[in-house]
């Protein structure tokens, strides 16, 4: 839970949860954590596209910065139709730039103003919106008769200490109670704790799609005493602040005296924000531990509903079944006659296992109980693979990577050829896959060193960045493989030539990197793949310190599994 001062009278108490509820994809906060000065600005966004998101995100605080800036605060005279023409303006920037479709009826967003102790709320489409006051929930729009422009709605109500404003997505409360709504947000004061619990609740119905929700909490701040005693002693703490946060700020303040203010404040966060950031890194330290040692050269795993990992190794012809809760390991396959697996997934009772062997080149169907179970492409097919390397299940689909071919294959379970993704020329060799819950595919290639994210028919560069000094920074990958992507939209990378994997959020963002600072093992070791368990607690990689097995390396390859609590 985040504290924002919004005002003189209160603060916000913010907390959020959605399909990316460590960064809030669809949930944005904008505010000038400036005691004096009375703003904060709050949206949310449902059904858009993150490119969407952010070019939202840059309209609204382009057109909130007047009234942010202490060099040109500027005031509001009608707040309500302020917010009301922002959220128009907003919808036409997005259609103008072809990021939503015109009038669509399936996206929607809110946006909620704090302006001299009154919330000002304009929506779109149907963001559901409540309001809780003196212990009652009200809702604040009802059902619009209309989709598009002409469903535009905007409203006010002051704000009270202890009020609480909750916004979220269409289907988040589709089947909740308001009494449910209401009991969780009088007795659970952490709000990100509040939002987690009203998250399991929409998700005990299946038709609930990636929730998301912010609530903000209005708090009275501690009345200021103004005796010059006081007053002077808030300058000395004030003037010590200022020497301590130099160092952090110096970058900024020159790259401020050198642009245009107003601009500077537009396109950066405050000072205060950028300083408590390079104090406190949004990246999360991740601590691995070691999950299975004793392998040759392990190229991927899976790890079944009840906790078993099927392990496949290019040093064996079988897949290892490792049972963690007794230690106990053991091989199964041998019917199949693997010659050299390089991707598995577990999908119910059978286990699909890419061979990347120039005389076999096919993906194998084999049952936990070690029986074959079937094989793709079939040998009287017109589909053939060169190199299959990687594999994914979903949905009763199963993705490969014919990396020889540059190409994604997917077939039904019952090994029928249902669709090719040919990858463009200018992108090589697909070398891992995943699949989200959405739908997304994405991809890593090998030669490319990028991933590649594949929505439909559309096939797009995932770009990686992480925030160094105000600016984006890209981050570019030497040989990735494995890739994994979790119920919210984290992806997670085996950055394998650079020994590390990476972890990003939904739009990119590196949020945390597992490297040989964290992991000394990473200074010999290669990770090859990772993979999520199946409630997404823990992430494994997959390490070896050799890319390949052959005669030469039996005493010397070593390949262990690491795996991360998230």
């Amino acid at each position: 839970m985040r504290s924002k001062t919004a005002h003189k009278s209160f603060r916000t108490l913010v907390g959020s949860c959605g399909p990316d509820s460590r960064f809030g994809q669809g949930v944005y906060i904008y505010d000038t954590n400036a005691s004096d000065l009375d703003f904060g600005l709050f949206a949310l966004f449902n059904e858009c596209s993150p490119e969407a998101e952010r070019a939202g995100m840059e309209y609204l605080s382009e057109k909130a910065t007047p009234y942010v800036d202490s060099s040109d605060v500027g005031s509001i005279s009608k707040p309500q139709a302020f917010v009301r023409d922002i959220v128009i303006g907003l919808q036409r920037e997005l259609e103008t730039a072809g990021l939503v479709e015109h009038q669509s009826t399936r996206h929607s967003f809110a946006v909620a103003l704090v302006k001299h102790g009154q919330l000002h709320i304009a929506r779109i489409n149907a963001c559901p919106l409540f309001y809780l006051k003196d212990r009652k929930l009200f809702q604040v729009f009802k059902t619009p008769e209309q989709r598009g422009l002409k469903s535009v709605q905007a409203e006010s109500v002051s704000a009270g200490s202890g009020d609480c404003l909750a916004m979220c997505s269409e289907n988040m409360i589709k089947h909740m109670s308001r009494l449910e709504l209401k009991n969780m947000l009088l007795t659970e004061p952490d709000l990100n704790l509040a939002c987690g619990k009203l998250q399991m609740t929409a998700n005990r119905y299946e038709e609930t799609v990636d929730p998301r929700m912010l609530l903000v909490k209005f708090e009275e701040n501690e009345r200021r005493n103004s005796t010059a005693a006081n007053m002077r002693n808030f300058g000395i703490v004030a003037a010590l602040a200022v020497v301590i946060m130099i160092p952090f700020l110096w970058g900024d303040i020159m790259r401020a005296v050198r642009t245009n203010t107003l601009g500077y404040v537009k396109k950066q966060k405050t000072l205060v924000e950028r300083a408590i950031e390079k104090i406190q890194p949004d990246t999360k330290k991740y601590l691995p531990e070691t999950a299975l040692d004793g392998l040759r050269v392990p190229y991927d795993i899976d790890i079944s509903d009840d906790g078993i990992y099927y392990i496949v190794d290019v040093g064996r012809d079988q897949v290892i079944r490792h049972d963690p809760a007794t230690g106990d390991s053991s091989y199964i396959g041998e019917k199949t006659k693997l010659r050299f697996p390089t991707g598995i997934d577990v999908s119910e009772d059978k286990l699909y296992v890419a061979d990347f062997s120039i005389n076999v080149n096919r993906v194998f169907a084999i049952g936990t109980d070690g029986e074959p179970a079937g094989e793709m492409p079939s040998k009287r097919g017109r589909i053939t693979m060169r190199n299959p390397k990687a594999i994914a299940v979903a949905k009763d689909l199963i993705y490969v990577c014919d990396r020889g071919n540059n190409r994604v294959l997917v077939f039904d379970k019952s090994g029928s050829h249902q669709r090719t993704i040919d990858i463009p020329r200018n992108y090589r060799e697909p070398n891992g896959i995943a699949v989200a819950d959405s739908g997304d595919i994405f991809v890593t290639l090998k030669l490319s060193g990028m991933v590649l994210k594949i929505v439909g028919k559309e096939i797009t560069p995932f770009t990686l960045f992480e925030e160094k000094d105000g600016e984006n920074a890209r981050i570019s990958l030497n040989k990735p493989s494995g890739i994994a992507v979790d119920s919210q939209g984290f992806v997670y990378i085996a950055d394998t030539a650079a020994r590390r994997a990476l972890i990003a959020n939904p739009m990119g963002k590196i949020a945390g990197i597992i490297a040989q600072d964290s992991l000394d093992d990473l200074q010999s070791y290669y990770p090859m793949s990772v993979k999520l368990d199946p409630k997404g607690q823990y992430l494994y990689i997959v390490g070896s310190n050799r890319y390949s097995y052959d005669a030469g390396c039996e005493n010397v390859c070593k390949g262990k599994i690491w795996r991360v609590k998230l």
